[in-house]
């Protein structure tokens, strides 16, 4: 039988989130990882998954179980996943395998490779890249290699010609009908207790997380949509609730975190799927992301009713001209109105927001916080905008400021890589500050939040928030030139 190992690079919490307090920010089954094995399942490999993040593996001890998944004389063929700030763990783990044997095969999947082949495949501890939506082109590429065929017939790729430069096939098409993928390969997750939310979603555990549609039609530039790009293509209602009985079922789950970029967008979907839940007596609580745009109180009512217990909105920015500038498509007024609404019906509501915008200044983040404090928000999440490679801000993102590129490890969202001209990195630090010691301890909110605490499992939330508070106001580490084990072996 045809063997393929995939593996989620072993990122810490700390290079996460560039603190050893970020352990309150959660750890999730990569669900991208677990789409392509069960794809691959599905065609008839034999598949095995390791999760260094889940298992904190070390890399020697995860490389050589890979590897002896292999026979001596069989081929070996290792897919490894990485966003952009993992993409230096990933480096290490295809090097520690070239180390071990040589003559593996190491393939990059992921957002990383796929809005930055380029670079991605320079280094020569990877073989191929695999672009945008993995689960056919893995397939197909594996097909490849198993009967010595030409990859250059192989949609969706990259590798190194032979003269070392790197080149990418014309690209595939995206999946249209998604109900034709199989489940992840949920028996393949080791253990669904090494996962847990973010200390903001206030789940009860075990949690799933959940995809039920691919791309986002907004246009905001600092967002890269290169894997499923900016046309919105979404699974069936009877499609998701099949696989959420599976999970009920199987795993007998508490909570659910829906990470669809705009979760809410077809009501008509949410009603049918929340309905057709409610026939299976399948109740739970949950989470998701939305847009301001999308909603309106009766269907608020209707998702509270029916188990959404948190909802998160991307605001970005309470300045006017900022919204403009990062093509948001909200107007705070709406905003404000739909967190009214949210307070005034019981569903708590958070706010997504960043500093460091193109065209950024000291009184837009002012305006900013003014804004927040003064919304109907229950809490806010504060992190710094940075420029990721395949967004429109990546591109430009000179013209606005000083841009530090080079390091990908520093790109967590946490500290400084862009800077807008006229800001300091030490000012936007300051800045986050000011803006959560605002927002948290005006009298209403802290009082709020400080009696969530006496419900079930408040001790733990207390000391998961405590950390989560420590880790803004924790002061950064010093810079490093250069992130662990980095980016010497290019071509």
């Amino acid at each position: 039988m045809k063997k393929v190992v995939l593996i989620y690079p072993p990122v810490t919490n700390e290079e996460r989130y560039g603190s050893k307090l970020g352990e309150s920010c959660g750890i999730f089954v990569p669900l991208g990882v677990f789409y392509v094995a069960s794809y691959l399942q599905r065609e008839g490999y034999r598949v095995r998954v390791f999760d260094g993040e889940a298992l904190n593996a070390d890399l020697d001890g995860l490389c050589r179980d890979a590897l002896n998944c292999f026979e001596p004389d069989e081929l070996c063929c290792i897919g490894i996943s990485a966003t952009t700030m993992a993409f230096h763990r990933a480096l290490s783990v295809a090097r520690k395998l070239k180390e071990l044997r040589p003559g593996c095969v190491v393939i990059l999947g992921g957002i990383h490779v796929t809005a930055n082949a380029s670079d991605a495949l320079s280094f020569t501890a990877f073989d191929y890249g695999v672009i945008g939506e993995g689960e056919v082109t893995a397939h197909r590429l594996l097909e490849c290699l198993y009967s010595g065929g030409d990859p250059s017939q192989v949609q969706g790729i990259a590798y190194r010609g032979a003269s070392g430069e790197v080149i990418r096939t014309p690209p595939r098409a995206l999946i249209e009908d998604l109900d034709t993928l199989p489940f992840p390969a949920y028996d393949l997750v080791e253990d669904f207790s090494l996962y847990s939310p973010r200390v903001f979603e206030h789940h009860e555990k075990p949690v799933v997380t959940f995809i039920s549609s691919r791309g986002c039609p907004g246009q905001c530039t600092f967002c890269d949509c290169s894997v499923f790009g900016r046309r919105y293509r979404q699974r069936s209602a009877e499609n998701v609730v099949a696989e959420l009985k599976y999970l009920y079922e199987r795993y007998h789950f508490k909570s659910v975190s829906f990470y669809d970029d705009t979760f809410l967008l077809d009501k008509a979907r949410i009603r049918e799927i929340f309905n057709r839940l409610a026939q299976e007596n399948i109740r739970f609580k949950w989470f998701c992301l939305s847009h301001v745009n999308h909603v309106d109180e009766d269907f608020l009512r209707f998702i509270r009713d029916n188990g959404c217990h948190s909802i998160h909105f991307g605001v970005e920015s309470g300045d006017p001209e900022i919204l403009k500038i990062i093509k948001k498509g909200i107007s705070l007024e709406k905003a404000l109105e739909v967190f009214r609404i949210c307070r005034k019906i019981g569903l708590p509501s958070t706010g997504l927001f960043m500093i460091g915008h193109p065209g950024e200044t000291v009184e837009s983040i002012n305006r900013t916080i003014r804004f927040a404090c003064r919304s109907k928000l229950d809490q806010v999440l504060i992190t710094i905008n940075t420029p990721f490679p395949g967004s429109p801000q990546y591109a430009e993102a000179e013209r606005y400021g000083t841009f530090a590129k080079t390091d990908w490890s520093r790109f967590t969202q946490q500290r400084p890589v862009f800077v807008p001209f006229g800001l300091t990195e030490k000012i936007m630090l300051r800045k986050r500050k000011e803006f959560a010691l605002r927002f948290y301890l005006r009298p209403d909110r802290a009082l709020k939040y400080i009696g969530t605490f006496f419900r079930p499992g408040g001790w733990g939330m207390l000391k998961k928030t405590f950390k989560a508070a420590l880790f803004i106001f924790e002061r950064p580490p010093a810079r490093s030139a250069q992130a662990p084990g980095c980016y010497e072996d290019k071509v």
